[in-house]
């Protein structure tokens, strides 16, 4: 089986040092197939022929994913969603979640990706 692998040269890349730590790296990010493989200064010695994208002027950042969702409140949309946030959440929201059944979840949360 053959890999795809290729380079960004020239780029600045954000990188995530774990935690709310980030640091801007200026240099080389290498793909292979869908995955990146590297992001450095420098570019490992193995990869010197490999087809190269020049990412000069340009900022790479990871790609954002919803890790924090409420898909299965789509059940409760336009529910009081003319009261003011507080009163919304306490006398709307929070009692009508607290009798919803994990079947409630299921189908609510169905019915939002039926819409994505």
């Amino acid at each position: 089986m053959t890999t795809n692998r290729w380079v960004i040269h020239n780029g600045k890349f954000a990188v995530n040092e774990g935690g709310t730590t980030w640091n801007v790296v200026q240099g080389y990010m290498v793909v292979e197939d869908d995955k990146i493989v590297h992001i450095g200064e420098t570019l490992p010695d193995g990869d010197k022929n490999c087809t190269k994208v020049d990412g000069k002027g340009l900022f790479f950042l990871p790609g954002l994913i919803n890790t924090h969702g409420h898909a299965a409140m789509s059940l409760l949309r336009g529910h009081g969603d003319d009261l003011a946030l507080q009163v919304w959440l306490q006398e709307k929201m929070w009692p009508m979640e607290a009798k919803m059944t994990s079947e409630d979840v299921y189908w609510g949360t169905s019915c939002r990706c039926l819409k994505c």
